[in-house]
């Protein structure tokens, strides 16, 4: 693959043919003209052909019909099983901006403190209504249910109180409905964005309703047309709901508004826009303001790294926050360019030049529109690499295979028995664990000879300090004090009018001898806290390097886990390709055309064991148990298939006895007795 950079855009090879109008763009030699190339006849005629495209695209009666039958019923059965609860339709089908295509969008208002449970609820009651393909995604930032009508195949997503996402329909509906020209609009610019495929928010572009947004910002910022700000100066209304938002709006424009606008105007005005004043370098689109606000006023400065900064080979990653920032109406903290990968915010502006050039070309809507091909999946061929390669190096390739896995598991044995002597010498400092850990740490042995050392010195000193504090009547830090207080009563001044009692005297002074004897321990445990204190600190210090290893070792085997496992895989594949090649014949444990080997002792073995009194072996008990026991043991019989014979060999035999039976008895017999 050639792999040439270009030094001035960072585009390879590939890069430059996959978008070469913004590789040109960015060189500065695509010519791009300017509105006045475009010829009123072109754009009559090009209004025309959007008006019968969206006409013809849009949702038929029988469509809108379905979707409401749909809707009620789901409504009347979730409703009534799930009492104060709501189910509320909205999306583009709501807010009369579709194109007669994607899912049905519902949302379940109920209390309830999990939606997750509420969601396994809702699974029930689809279930019961034999609706399929059903799919709970309970741990979504918005909790959502996907399922499909099983009569119509139509996708649905019910999310649980997603009240927000209501208010949203109501506005761009509102949008809608100040004027025929504005729906049009915003219909023409989804049309486009959805065949040229980038309206698909799961692959890295920008959902409907972000274009949608798009759109009535586009509408709103430009002079000729001039959109109403439905959200300026409207009456508050304050919903709370995990934050609190204002979802005030008029529901029509402050002052009557009839621009003079067709199909061509509002798209040609939304893609010059995007190609001549792309927003996004200093401002975020915010129909909320109007068309625009600027990055430093909404705190929303782009992220690191952008696309550009991401070629040619990083492609794969996540582009820095506010990339190409599109403020939500009323989560004003919610950017909804946060989907976007590098290719297709790449992809978008390369869409945006070529509709440009396009209509400078004179391309009808049907080529400004063209679906865009979806990449053909090339069949996948687990052996493609070893089709060409000898056998005798394919076996080379699986004995090497095997050797790497053999040493790879070793490892991982290793690495597991590490771990768990580092696991085991750490409960031991924390004295968790009498016993020192077992087995050898490697690298770590010096630390946890010490800690051996450090614990067994240690738990010498406590024995010790405890033994002494068994003996002392108060804490060894007031001994000291009580010694010298009591001191201090004896030998002070007396006091001619309040002698104390004799009784008083004699308890101060055998209190100050007991404190004398008890003083050296007490000593001895403040000497021997000491000790410990000292001891205590390094081994702290080795506990915390012990679980730095620990952590360590655990990355280690979780590599060494994903190693085995391609190993594993790679041998399974090799071992695969080289029964493909012989014939396809799998190897087998047991060959069936030798003799299959007895389980377990003969019961002839075992006789033998019992009467010569040697002990058995759990074999032979199992033997032993297998045939009844040591009386109905039969030691000629040795092999069960015989006696399975010898049972049916006995049913067929001609030696009945005469009985008179009760029932099922032959014609025969009746007729003779």
């Amino acid at each position: 693959m050639n792999r040439e950079i270009c030094p001035h855009t960072g585009f390879s090879t590939a890069q430059q043919k996959q978008w070469p109008l913004l590789h040109s763009h960015l060189l500065g030699t695509l010519e791009l003209g300017d509105i006045e190339s475009i010829s009123p006849e072109y754009l009559k005629g090009l209004s025309e052909e959007i008006k019968t495209s969206i006409s013809t695209s849009r949702m038929s009666k029988q469509e809108t019909k379905a979707r409401d039958r749909i809707f009620q019923h789901l409504k009347r059965n979730i409703e009534r099983k799930l009492n104060g609860s709501q189910l509320h339709a909205f999306g583009s089908t709501q807010s009369r901006t579709s194109l007669g295509v994607g899912d049905l969008d519902l949302c379940l208002v109920v209390d309830a403190p999990s939606p997750r449970k509420i969601l396994n609820k809702v699974r029930n009651i689809l279930n019961d209504l034999d609706m399929t393909e059903i799919e709970v995604i309970g741990r979504a930032k918005v909790p959502i249910i996907k399922f499909k009508d099983p009569e119509t195949g139509l996708p649905i997503d019910i999310s649980v109180n997603n009240e927000l996402a209501l208010y949203n329909t109501e506005l761009i509906r509102a949008y809608a409905d100040t004027h025929p020209m504005v729906r049009n609009g915003v219909l023409s610019i989804k049309y486009w964005a959805s065949s040229r495929a980038i309206n698909q928010a799961f692959m890295g572009t920008l959902s409907s309703y972000a274009w949608t947004l798009l759109a009535i910002g586009s509408m709103q910022a430009d002079p000729h047309i001039n959109l109403p700000n439905l959200q300026k100066d409207a009456k508050p209304n304050v919903l709370n709901l995990d934050d609190t938002y204002d979802v005030g709006f008029h529901s029509e424009p402050a002052s009557p508004w009839n621009p003079n606008m067709d199909h061509a105007t509002c798209f040609v005005s939304f893609i010059r826009r995007f190609v001549f004043d792309w927003p996004f370098e200093h401002d975020v689109v915010s129909i909320r303001n109007g068309g625009t606000v600027s990055r430093n006023e909404k705190g929303w400065a782009e992220g690191e790294p952008d696309a550009w900064t991401l070629l040619p080979d990083h492609l794969d990653r996540r582009l820095g926050e506010h990339s190409m920032p599109i403020e939500d109406p009323f989560s004003l903290n919610h950017d909804l360019s946060r989907v976007l990968r590098p290719a297709g915010y790449l992809t978008i502006r390369e869409e945006f030049l070529k509709a440009w050039v396009g209509m400078l070309n004179g391309a009808t809507w049907i080529e400004l529109s063209k679906k865009e091909k979806s990449t053909e999946i090339q069949p996948f061929d687990l052996f493609e690499d070893l089709r060409d390669v000898p056998m005798d190096k394919i076996h080379a390739l699986h004995q090497e295979t095997v050797d790497q896995l053999n040493r790879s598991e070793e490892d991982g044995k290793k690495l597991s028995s590490q771990r768990r002597s580092i696991g085991q010498a750490i409960q031991f400092a924390l004295g968790k664990r009498t016993t020192p850990p077992e087995g050898s740490i490697d690298d770590e042995e010096s630390v946890s000879n010490e800690i051996s050392e450090s614990k067994s010195q240690l738990d010498e000193l406590i024995v010790k300090r405890d033994e002494l504090v068994s003996n002392i009547v108060i804490s060894s830090p007031k001994v000291s004090e009580t010694l010298r207080q009591t001191f201090a009563r004896i030998t002070e001044q007396l006091d001619v009018m309040n002698i104390p009692l004799l009784e008083r005297e004699q308890e101060l002074a055998s209190l100050f001898f007991e404190l004398q004897e008890i003083h050296p321990i007490a000593k001895e445990v403040d000497r021997l806290n000491r000790e410990i204190h000292y001891i205590k600190k390094p081994l702290h210090g080795n506990i915390k390097h012990l679980n730095k290893s620990e952590k360590k070792i655990k990355r280690n085997i979780r590599s060494n886990r994903k190693k085995s496992k391609s190993l594993r895989r790679e041998k399974g594949r090799l071992e695969s390709w080289i029964r493909i090649k012989d014939g396809g014949k799998k190897t087998r444990r047991n060959d069936r055309s030798g003799k299959r080997q007895p389980r377990g002792p003969k019961p002839s073995e075992v006789k033998k064991k019992l009467n010569s009194g040697e002990a058995l072996s759990m074999d032979d008990l199992s033997t032993l148990l297998q045939h009844g026991g040591v009386l109905n043991m039969n030691a000629g019989q040795d092999d069960p298939r015989k006696q399975r014979k010898g049972k049916r060999n006995k049913n067929k035999s001609s030696n009945y006895q005469v009985r008179r039976g009760k029932r099922g008895q032959g014609k025969n017999e009746s007729k003779r007795e």
